[in-house]
């Protein structure tokens, strides 16, 4: 199973409803320990949680709205290092995402991973009902293939 990439945000109170390119400005994408590993896997199964933010002297809160399952397409980052996530919703919770947010580890990374059983025993945990096609992204099979099979098909050609 995959890591699950957990974006946060204020920006506006329906920021992950519609699919777009997400960027962190002022941020290093290298905060992202395994970001090469993760990109390997796109399309990874992703969160996006609205957070309190205070953006230019103004306090954004939407810990009131509910998280959204997200499939991140993408990920880049500009010459300044800043990280980009290119994401579509799949489904939205119905847990606040103060709720979530109050089991996360991580809690100031405004983008981190986590590890598939992890986030699937914390969502359990809240009563979520995982979209089958999130679930799907998490095994791999979202990509057309499962590794499962590959394996089956192509035994190691490495003998001792």
């Amino acid at each position: 199973m995959k890591r699950v990439l957990v974006l946060k945000t204020a920006w506006a109170e329906d920021y992950w409803e519609s699919a777009k390119e997400a960027p962190y400005p002022k941020r290093s994408y290298k905060k992202l320990k395994d970001w090469e590993g993760l990109k390997g896997y796109l399309p990874l199964p992703g969160l996006g949680v609205y957070i309190k933010q205070t953006i230019k002297g103004k306090v954004y809160d939407y810990l009131h709205k509910p998280f959204v399952y997200l499939r991140i397409k993408g990920m880049r980052h500009n010459e300044k290092e800043e990280p980009y996530f290119d994401f579509e919703p799949i489904g939205k919770a119905k847990v606040k995402s103060e709720e979530l947010l109050k089991r996360l580890p991580n809690k100031s990374a405004l983008f981190f991973s986590i590890s598939s059983n992890e986030i699937i025993q914390i969502l359990k945990e809240l009563g979520e009902e995982l979209p089958e096609e999130w679930l799907k992204l998490l095994e791999g099979e979202a990509r057309g293939w499962n590794w499962k099979d590959w394996i089956g098909k192509y035994p190691s050609s490495h003998h001792l």
